[in-house]
């Protein structure tokens, strides 16, 4: 399992949250993105990029939802 976080665009409600996604890989994150809020988000990253932009000043106030688990299925 791999963490995703997901951001929204300024104009929306959420813009000042991000959403972190627990899945097995990106595209499974993003199908639980777009199942719970359909194609209003602005982009994604894995934990690692995110961090990164982050220690260089970017996504500072930034606040996370809850995370979203992705199941894998067998």
């Amino acid at each position: 399992m791999k963490l995703f976080i997901f951001t929204f665009g300024l104009a929306h409600v959420l813009k000042n949250k991000y959403q972190p996604i627990m899945a097995p890989n990106a595209e499974k994150a993003i199908n639980a993105m777009v199942d719970n809020f359909g194609s209003r988000w602005a982009c994604y990253y894995t934990i690692d990029d995110f961090n990164s932009y982050k220690e260089n000043g970017i996504f500072l106030n930034l606040k996370p939802l809850k995370v979203i688990f992705v199941e894998e299925v067998a």
